[in-house]
């Protein structure tokens, strides 16, 4: 099971409720696991060994992507909250590499959340 997320180009009504008649006819070529697979890999290269992949979800556009979430991972916690996302093509499986400064920030949260996490040095008495 996965998750389809549609990007509807036109704006919300000023009043009243949003009619949406959405449909998308199409091929995708990447698996959702084959996805996680692309994304782990550049987590781990990119980002830090601290996260590792969530659930995909397909994100219909042009191209299409599977959106995956970045999770961070702590010993004795498991997966304690996301930081960002991925992007991977779902027509090519190529990642869609994020700009330097949305990785940075990743990095930035991964280790001001671990940081909290990590026991305080005590003092010998």
């Amino acid at each position: 099971m996965f998750q389809l997320i549609y990007k509807y180009e036109k704006p919300w009504p000023e009043e009243g409720t949003m009619q949406l008649n959405a449909r998308f006819q199409g091929e995708i070529h990447v698996s959702p696991d084959k996805a996680r697979q692309r994304a782990t890999g550049f987590m781990a290269g990119h980002i830090t060994m601290m996260v590792l992949p969530g659930e995909p979800s397909l994100a219909l556009g042009n191209p299409p992507v599977w959106r995956i979430p970045v999770c961070l991972h702590l010993p004795d916690l498991g997966e304690v909250t996301t930081v960002g996302t991925i992007d991977v093509n779902a027509l090519t499986g190529d990642i869609i590499e994020p700009e330097p400064e949305k990785i940075q920030l990743m990095q930035d949260r991964a280790h001001e959340i671990a940081a909290r996490f990590a026991p305080s040095p005590t003092t010998a008495s």
